[in-house]
Parts: C-alpha cells; structure tokens; sequence
C-alpha cells in the first residue's frame, strides 16, 4: 500500500497596514523640522557696549509727615491692701 502525505503550509498574514510607519515617519519628520529651527545656528547681531558710567539723579521732594500726639501711659492702679 502506498500513502501520499500532502504539506501545505499557509501563506504569512501580514499584521497591520502602513499606518504605523506612516505615524513614526511623521514624527521623525516633526522632530527634525523642531531641531532644525531650535538648533539653525543663527547668531545674533553684535550688541553696542554699555557706557561703563551712568549717571542718575533723582530729585524728590521730602515727604511731609503728620504731626502726631504720643501715647500716653495710664498710670499703675495702687496695689491691694491685705
């Protein structure tokens, strides 16, 4: 007797679409492009110095105060008699 074996293997699903790719791609690219603009290497313009003296002169009337009575302090009360 003879027995013929048939081996058929099924072919491989692929998980998944493009997608994935597509959304990691996009953040590459959104990475580079934040890099880019925070890394461009653009120097700013150079400054003038400061002049090393500066003068300030603030002229200010005096403040006048209200003329106020001191506090007056009561006198003790005498002590008990026992």
């Amino acid at each position: 007797m003879h027995q013929t074996t048939v081996h058929t293997t099924a072919p491989e699903k692929k998980s998944g679409s493009g997608a994935l790719a597509f959304i990691i791609g996009g953040l590459v690219v959104a990475v580079a492009v934040i890099a880019f603009l925070v890394w461009r290497g653009s120097v700013p313009a150079p400054m003038e110095a400061a002049p090393s003296e500066i003068n300030v002169d603030v002229d200010l009337p005096r403040p006048e105060l209200p003329t106020v009575n001191p506090p007056t302090v009561p006198t003790p009360s005498p002590a008990p008699a026992n």
